[in-house]
């Protein structure tokens, strides 16, 4: 079954369209994209690997991410249903804030933001969009962005991130 995403003006007002996933963005609309940014009590950041068999960015360490899914508009709700999907996370194991939504290409990126302590990663079960998970401080994650082995988020939002005072 196919999936397919929302489609939004530049002001983030639904337009009552709808694109598949796959098929080209029209011009001047835009789909939601959530971005979730995990930490623990040393500050580093909850990180997973991309398994080879996903299309985007396969192999590639990230966080957790993924679009809003048509019919979606709680933003904070799609954000647990990703964690849930992608970490096997829920509501009850850690609480989200949205920080801010940037606009980067044709998507508007919601960033959230939660705190997990340190143990809670044996916690966590991934599917198979997720091959591994690890803990990693900001140096660290800019150094295997560096080497191309992190998706290549724009520097916008890792200066948000690592600006935030958590």
């Amino acid at each position: 079954m196919a999936e397919y995403w929302d489609l939004y003006n530049e002001h983030g007002e639904y337009l009552g369209e709808n694109v598949a996933r796959g098929n080209p963005i029209p011009s001047n609309k835009f789909h939601r994209v959530i971005h979730i940014w995990i930490i623990n009590e040393n500050r580093e950041y909850l990180i997973q690997k991309r398994s080879t068999s996903v299309t985007w960015h396969p192999d590639k360490w990230s966080t957790t991410t993924g679009s809003v899914q048509s019919g979606n508009f709680d933003l904070l709700e799609e954000a647990y249903r990703e964690l849930f999907e992608e970490l096997s996370l829920s509501k009850n194991e850690i609480d989200l804030e949205f920080v801010r939504e940037i606009t980067i290409g044709q998507s508007l990126i919601s960033i959230f933001v939660g705190f997990i302590p340190i143990y809670m990663i044996k916690n966590i079960a991934y599917n198979n969009e997720v091959s591994d998970v690890k803990w990693m401080s900001k140096y660290k994650i800019m150094e295997l962005k560096e080497l191309g082995k992190f998706v290549p988020f724009s520097e916008e939002l890792f200066k948000i991130i690592f600006k935030l005072k958590l």
